[in-house]
């Protein structure tokens, strides 16, 4: 809610404030951070993994800022590995994610691979 006004600072403020922090919180702030272009969202993303699981949403959130960091496909490729161990549901939002990441850093054989292993049961349209 906050994030909409573009008052950071306060969104900030309430989600420090916070006892309870699900992922739907964790993840509309860093979306927020990302949105409004601070990189305080890295921060975010890393006190999350201390509380909670990442989730898809935070997965496909994070790799639109790869494509923006200077260690963006270094970055990348760990949330794709983590994404693996974890078991992860690679669902078409997620692998979508991967494949334009990987496509906007010029990585060829990786966005060939993911595109190789994306659900079948997808339709095409040419």
């Amino acid at each position: 809610m906050y994030d909409e006004i573009r008052s950071s600072v306060l969104a900030r403020k309430l989600f420090d404030i916070t006892t309870v922090r699900d992922a739907v919180l964790w993840n509309s702030m860093i979306c927020a951070y990302i949105e409004y272009g601070f990189y305080e969202a890295i921060d975010v993303f890393k006190r999350m993994q201390e509380e909670i699981s990442l989730d898809e949403r935070t997965i496909v959130a994070l790799l639109s800022l790869c494509r923006e960091l200077d260690d963006g496909l270094k970055r990348g490729r760990s949330l794709h590995a983590h994404s693996f161990k974890s078991e992860m549901r690679m669902d078409v939002s997620v692998e979508n994610a991967f494949l334009s990441m990987y496509t906007d850093l010029n990585c060829v054989e990786a966005a060939q691979k993911v595109f190789g292993e994306m659900s079948t049961d997808v339709d095409v349209i040419l």
